[in-house]
C-alpha cells in the first residue's frame, strides 16, 4: 500500500524532519566536524585553544550532560555548556559565542539538506484535502532555523505548526513531544498519524501515546548516508555540482546563488589585491550584491580583514545628465564624497559597458575601480587618472583576449539584471536639502509588479542557499569551468515553467534611462556568419537560447526542440572545453 492511501483514514499527520521529509547529502555525524570547522574558523582566539575535534567532544559531552538533567535541552543551554565545559570564556565573549555558533550550526544545515519529492509531494496533496500537517522534529536548533530551512525549499506553507524538541525541553524520544503537539492541536490520538524513519522514536514511541505510526525508511538514501560517513567523503568538494543541479532541476534559475557566490569570491580577493578600504556598490545591482558581499564577510572572513561595504544611489541617468550640466555634476561628485577612499572610489555593479564609471572618472578627476559580473565593449578614456574596469566572470579584452568562457557567462545578461533588481526605484535626479546631496527615486509599476511576484522571494531563497555555501566551501573559489556549466545548461534547457518566467520578465521589462521598454536582439536580427559558428558557438548561445521561449506554447515545436538543443548543447561544450 502507498504512503498516500496509508495516511489518508487520518485528519491529523504527524510528520518527522530529518531522513522523511528532508534528506541530507551526508550522514548527520558529520554535521558536528563541519560546525566546529566553521566555528573556529572566525574564532581565532579560541582555535589557538582548542582543536574541532576537541570542540565536537565537547558537544557531545554537553547534550549528554543536559539530557541528564531535562528531557531535551534548549540550543541556547547546549551552548552555553559547550561554553563552560571548555573554559572558553577566558577567549571569547559568550554572546558572540553564541550567535557564531548559530549561524554555523544553521549554514551548515542549509548547504547540505535538499527535500524528499516524493514526501513532499504526498503532504501537499493531503494539505489540499483538508488534512492538518504538523512537523514534530527531535532537534537541537529552535523554531527558526527550520523557518529557514522550508522557506529555501520553497515548503514553508506547507505545516500548520511546527513543533522542535529543543523548544519545548520535550522530545519524541521520550513520548513528552507527542503530548505537548496533541495537547496544542486539540488533537485526538485516535485521528493523528505519525509519519517518520526512526523505529524506536517515530513508530514505537507514537505508538505507546495511543497515536498510529508509519515507518518510512528510505533504504537508498540511508545507504549512501552511511557510505558517506565511513568512506569519510569530502562533501564541500562535490557542494557545487549537488547544490547547482538541485537548484537547476527544482527553482526557477536559483543555480544562479552559485555562479553570484563565485562573482563574490573573486569581488573579495580583486578588492584586497586593489587595498580597497569600501567598496561602493551602485544601485540598483548592486543592492542585492551588497547582501552577498556582506553574508560572505560575515560567515567566511575574519573581523580584521572585513571590506567597508556602502550601498550608492545611482543611475545612468544621472550620471549622463553629469556630462553636461555643471549643477548635475555637483551634485554628483557632492554625493559620492562620501564613498570615496583617498583619492579614488571603488564601484561594484552588475556591469556590462560601464558607462557610469567612464562618465565618473571623466568629469571627476578620481581614480575609479569598477568590479562586475562582466564586461563587454570598454571606451578608451583620454584622462590622466586611472579608469580601471575589470568583468570578474566575464571580460572583454581590449588589447588582450576576452577571458575564458566569455561567450557562456555573458549569455543572457538581462538574467542577471533582473535576478540582481533592488525594491526601489531609480534615481531620477539628486537634490539637497540641508546641505546634504539626496536622491530622488522615481518606480516604475512594471518593475515594482516584476520584483513583488517574483523577485523579493527569489532574493531571499538564493540568500540562504548562499549562507550553506558559506559554511561547506569557504573561500575555496568556485572555477569558471564550473560557472560556465551551470549557465550553459541552464540557457539551453528549460522546463515550460521557467520559458514562462521568461517570458514575464521579457514583457514587463523597462529601461529606466530612456522611456521605454528595454528591447532586446531578436532572432530576426542574427545575422549567421557560419565559419564563426563552427569555431565560436558560444556566441549564438544569446539567440538560441530565445527559440525554446518562443516554442513554450507549441507543444509539437517544442518537442523537436530538444534533440538540435543537445546536439548544440555538446558542440559547445566540445568547442568550449567545458
Amino acid at each position: 500500500m502507498s504512503i498516500l492511501k496509508k495516511l489518508q483514514p487520518y485528519d491529523v499527520i504527524f510528520v518527522d524532519y530529518f531522513d522523511t521529509l528532508v534528506f541530507r547529502n551526508i550522514h548527520s555525524h558529520q554535521i558536528y566536524s563541519q560546525w566546529a570547522k566553521v566555528l573556529l574558523g572566525k574564532l581565532d582566539s579560541v582555535s589557538k585553544h582548542i582543536d574541532e575535534e576537541q570542540l565536537v567532544a565537547l558537544r557531545w559531552k554537553a547534550l549528554q550532560n543536559l539530557r541528564e538533567k531535562n528531557d531535551e535541552p534548549s540550543y541556547r543551554d547546549l551552548i552555553f555548556e559547550i561554553f563552560s565545559l571548555g573554559n572558553l570564556e577566558f577567549f571569547v565573549d559568550f554572546n558572540i559565542f553564541f550567535e557564531l555558533s548559530y549561524t554555523a550550526d544553521e549554514a551548515v544545515e542549509l548547504g547540505c539538506q535538499y527535500p524528499n519529492k516524493e514526501v513532499v509531494e504526498i503532504l501537499y496533496s493531503l494539505k489540499r484535502q483538508g488534512k492538518k500537517l504538523y512537523l514534530v522534529s527531535d532537534f537541537y536548533m529552535p523554531r527558526k532555523a527550520y523557518e529557514s530551512f522550508l522557506s529555501a525549499f520553497s515548503i514553508n506553507n506547507l505545516f500548520d505548526d511546527i513543533f522542535i524538541s529543543s523548544e519545548h525541553n520535550a522530545s519524541k524520544r521520550t513520548g513528552s513531544l507527542y503530548k505537548y503537539a496533541l495537547e496544542k492541536t486539540n488533537s485526538f490520538s485516535q485521528k493523528v498519524v505519525m509519519l517518520g524513519d526512526s523505529q524506536k522514536d517515530d513508530f514505537k514511541s507514537a505508538l505507546k501515546q495511543n497515536i498510529a505510526a508509519i515507518r518510512y525508511f528510505p533504504f537508498k538514501h540511508k545507504l549512501y548516508t552511511n557510505l558517506s560517513k565511513y568512506l569519510n567523503w569530502d562533501y564541500s568538494k562535490r557542494v557545487v555540482a549537488l547544490k547547482s543541479s538541485w537548484l537547476y532541476k527544482n527553482s526557477i534559475f536559483e543555480e544562479y546563488a552559485v555562479v553570484l557566490y563565485a562573482f563574490i569570491q573573486r569581488l573579495y580577493s580583486e578588492a584586497k589585491k586593489s587595498n580597497a578600504e569600501k567598496l561602493a556598490f551602485l544601485s540598483r545591482g548592486g543592492f542585492f550584491l551588497q547582501t552577498l558581499f556582506d553574508e560572505y564577510q560575515k560567515d567566511v572572513i575574519s573581523s580584521k580583514e572585513q571590506i567597508k561595504s556602502a550601498y550608492c544611489l545611482n543611475s545612468r541617468k544621472v550620471c549622463f545628465a553629469a556630462k553636461n550640466d555643471e549643477n548635475a555634476k555637483s551634485l554628483l561628485l557632492k554625493y559620492l564624497q562620501q564613498f570615496k577612499c583617498g583619492d579614488s572610489i571603488f564601484l561594484v555593479d552588475e556591469g556590462w559597458y560601464n558607462h557610469s564609471q567612464q562618465i565618473l572618472a571623466s568629469v571627476s578627476g578620481w581614480n575609479t575601480f569598477g568590479f562586475y559580473i562582466g564586461t563587454r565593449q570598454k571606451e578608451t578614456l583620454n584622462i590622466p587618472n586611472q579608469c580601471v574596469r575589470k568583468g570578474l566572470l566575464f571580460d572583454m579584452g581590449t588589447k588582450k583576449p576576452n577571458t575564458k568562457y566569455y561567450g557562456i557567462l555573458c549569455t543572457n545578461c538581462s538574467m542577471y539584471e533582473q535576478i540582481l533588481t533592488a525594491p526601489h526605484g531609480s534615481v531620477d535626479t539628486y537634490y539637497e536639502e540641508f546641505g546634504a546631496v539626496k536622491a530622488l527615486l522615481k518606480t516604475n509599476e512594471k518593475e515594482k509588479y516584476l520584483y513583488d511576484k517574483y523577485i523579493r522571494d527569489m532574493q531571499e531563497r538564493m540568500l540562504l542557499h548562499f549562507k550553506g555555501m558559506c559554511a561547506w566551501l569557504g573561500n575555496n573559489e568556485i572555477s569558471l569551468k564550473q560557472c560556465a556549466k551551470i549557465v550553459l545548461k541552464s540557457v539551453v534547457f528549460n522546463s515550460k515553467k521557467r520559458c514562462e518566467w521568461l517570458n514575464d520578465l521579457d514583457n514587463n521589462r523597462f529601461d529606466n534611462y530612456t522611456t521605454g521598454k528595454s528591447k532586446d536582439k531578436t532572432i530576426k536580427d542574427v545575422r549567421i556568419n557560419v565559419f564563426e559558428l563552427l569555431i565560436h558557438p558560444d556566441r549564438y548561445l544569446g539567440m538560441f537560447c530565445k527559440i525554446q521561449r518562443k516554442l513554450v506554447n507549441h507543444p509539437l515545436l517544442a518537442a523537436g526542440y530538444y534533440p538540435l538543443a543537445f546536439i548544440f548543447y555538446l558542440y559547445v561544450r566540445i568547442m568550449s572545453r567545458v
